[in-house]
């Protein structure tokens, strides 16, 4: 069934014709969740801290555990969206930004770009 489409910065979305938009996939809706938490303040909701608070990250040159601290915060962001394993989370750098890319199962649902 699908669920009601929202805006990764909060609020609902209407279609074309003024209704409530629906996601179209699991995939779709997946997509969209993991993206609201990569983009959040780690307190970004009062009672949770389910943000991955990657613009907190020290302005630094570019080294691996820069990479490191990148993919483990995002990892803990979501780890209670998908089970154990599904989720993988990449980085690729190039010059002073890091390329960020998440799978779940193999498939690309997410990428970002943080300049550091």
């Amino acid at each position: 069934m699908p669920d009601l489409a929202w805006m990764s910065n909060g609020g609902s979305l209407l279609d074309g014709s003024g209704d409530w938009a629906l996601t179209g996939s699991v995939w779709e809706e997946l997509s969209t969740m993991i993206a609201t938490r990569l983009k959040a303040d780690l307190d970004a909701w009062q009672l949770y801290r389910i943000g991955a608070d990657l613009d907190k990250l020290p302005a630094q040159t570019v080294a691996p555990e820069l990479e490191s601290a990148v993919q483990q915060q995002a990892m803990q962001s979501i780890s209670d969206l998908v089970p154990s394993g599904m989720a993988q989370v990449k980085t690729l750098t190039q010059g002073s930004e890091i390329m960020l890319f998440v799978y779940i199962n193999g498939q690309l649902v997410y990428t970002t770009t943080l300049s550091v």
